[in-house]
């Protein structure tokens, strides 16, 4: 029986390690490779063409984001399946942009997780009970209506739009403080007001949250610096 050819893109060691351990122990699959960035797996592409490729979004030095566009563009026959820690519903409608062919949790079983392989395989498409939600909402309702839902631009204030630009373009604290004349007090309260009303942990999730709504023009490698910070 012919096995699925896998490739898997992920920088956290362990959990790669233990992945391919998983998939390489399930009778339908064989991992072809492992890689930790972007680089090394643009480079493996043009000499192996696995049929589907695992990634995180969290990859140096592309992001996740740029990296599917890029693989996409070159090998468009490749389904992408993005398992990642920045899990979130309001994120599916880039990653559907994109063209990925599934969107999961890290948190997901590894009975999920190769049921979801399979499925891609087969019928290219995997879709979470989170994905269904969504794409029923959004069917048929303008991009308005679905914004106003996960509460982007209507609902945020025009002091916290010109915070938001300023956090994306990695401005601290401080130097926001010093270019709106604001107290530092302030600019925290804004801060902690943007990740309330878009339900981010962290800057990662601002810049994300920023860029699937469009709310400010962002470079991809911002993105990337960004998810070196811990806050």
């Amino acid at each position: 029986m012919k096995k699925i050819e896998i490739g898997v893109i992920d920088n956290q060691t362990l959990f790669r390690t233990g992945l391919v351990e998983i998939l390489n122990n399930h009778a339908n699959f064989k991992v072809l490779f492992e890689v930790e960035n972007g680089i090394t797996i643009l480079n493996i592409l043009e000499i192996q063409v696995p049929e589907i490729i695992i990634i995180d979004l969290k990859i140096e030095p592309e992001n996740g984001i740029h990296l599917v566009e890029l693989i996409r563009k070159k090998h468009p026959d490749i389904k992408i399946i993005v398992l990642t820690t920045f899990y979130n519903t309001s994120f599916i409608n880039l990653m559907t942009r994109v063209g990925i062919n599934a969107f999961l949790s890290k948190q997901i079983s590894h009975n999920e997780l190769c049921h979801a392989i399979n499925t891609v395989y087969r019928e290219r498409i995997y879709q979470t009970e989170a994905y269904k939600d969504i794409l029923l909402y959004s069917e048929g309702a303008d991009i308005k209506a679905l914004h106003s839902r996960f509460l982007v631009r209507e609902k945020l204030s025009k002091r916290e739009l010109e915070i938001l630009n300023l956090i994306c373009h990695e401005y601290t604290n401080h130097e926001i403080s010093k270019k709106l004349f604001l107290s530092i007090r302030t600019v925290e309260g804004h801060r902690n007001n943007l990740l309330s009303k878009t339900g981010s942990k962290n800057t990662v999730g601002l810049v994300l949250y920023a860029i699937i709504y469009k709310l400010v023009e962002i470079d991809y490698k911002l993105l990337q610096i960004s998810m070196q910070s811990p806050f």
